[in-house]
């Protein structure tokens, strides 16, 4: 469940600003996957080791005290790689069961421990 991230890349010169000020706030350790397929899924949220986007990827923070995020985010991690977990995003797909994809507002009321 942990991982690192594949590659850096910087933002262009016209979207700097915008990357800084919108994107990167969004940052976070723990990725959940946008779309699993549910005949290989192995895991569909990845602990990452320092905070980080993802294209298939949605960063998850929690609203929580700062200090308790990182201790958050792992249990969440381990939920949502586990048989309940993984039923739990089963149960909010979008349409189809064998390559479900998730929008934000679906994610967002996901209920998590």
């Amino acid at each position: 469940m942990l991982a690192d991230p594949e590659f850096r890349t910087t933002p262009k010169p016209e979207k700097h600003g915008y990357a800084i000020r919108t994107l990167w706030p969004k940052a976070s350790r723990l990725l959940i996957a946008q779309r699993i397929d549910t005949n290989n899924v192995r895991t569909p949220a990845i602990f990452t080791t320092e905070p980080c986007l993802g294209g298939a990827w949605t960063p998850m923070s929690p609203k929580y005290d700062e200090s308790e995020h990182v201790n958050i985010q792992k249990a969440w991690c381990a939920f949502l790689n586990s048989t309940c977990g993984t039923l739990s995003l089963l149960n909010i797909r979008a349409r189809k069961l064998t390559y479900p994809q998730y929008s934000l507002d679906l994610l967002r009321s996901l209920p998590l421990p």
